[in-house]
């Protein structure tokens, strides 16, 4: 009988734990925007932050560009992001590691806002 009992508690206490981490309510007190360029070689476009809960990345130039999130960005691999093209970070992929970034033109421009 108490075999079963705490076995029916503690799945309650799962379901508890799922349903919170499931419809937490995250607020975001502060949202930094930025900019970086991102070349040829692969380049930090959002650096690492273990406090991030919410991160949009916006390509803002002509190009392709293709991310990677806490490893060295390589072409044609990744995130790719068409011109004019966005990624959103948010509680259901939130990463806090760097985020790189390549492009097979010199130099052109990523949009970032970060919110923590």
């Amino acid at each position: 009988m108490a075999g079963e009992l705490r076995d029916a508690l503690w799945g309650r206490h799962q379901l508890a734990l799922l349903y919170d981490t499931i419809f937490r309510e995250v607020k975001v007190s502060k949202l930094t925007p930025g900019s970086t360029a991102v070349g040829t070689t692969s380049a930090t476009v959002v650096p690492a932050n273990t406090n991030r809960k919410y991160l949009t990345i916006v390509n803002d130039g002509d190009s392709n560009l293709y991310l990677s999130i806490g490893t060295t960005a390589i072409l044609g691999k990744g995130i790719p992001l068409l011109p004019g093209g966005c990624f959103e970070m948010n509680l259901t992929n939130l990463m806090t590691g760097a985020v790189t970034g390549i492009t097979s033109i010199a130099s052109m421009g990523a949009c970032w806002s970060e919110g923590v």
